[in-house]
């Protein structure tokens, strides 16, 4: 389920305000974590699926193929 920013319901909001508010910002700091730690992961499956590919591909190179 995806995260709701605080900023959506805020009585307070007004053009570039997630930058003052300690709401805002704390918000986004733990969505920009969260990004990061999703990016990282997708970085090793991508990696584990290229070695995998290379290895069948230097295999078929080997056989002939």
């Amino acid at each position: 389920m995806k995260d709701r920013s605080p900023c959506i319901s805020c009585k307070h909001r007004s053009p570039g305000c997630q930058s003052r508010c300690e709401i805002g910002k704390h918000y986004w700091a733990k969505m920009r974590e969260k990004n990061e730690r999703i990016r990282e992961e997708r970085a090793k499956e991508e990696s584990a699926v290229r070695s995998t590919v290379e290895g069948v591909l230097r295999s078929k190179k080997r056989a002939g193929r």
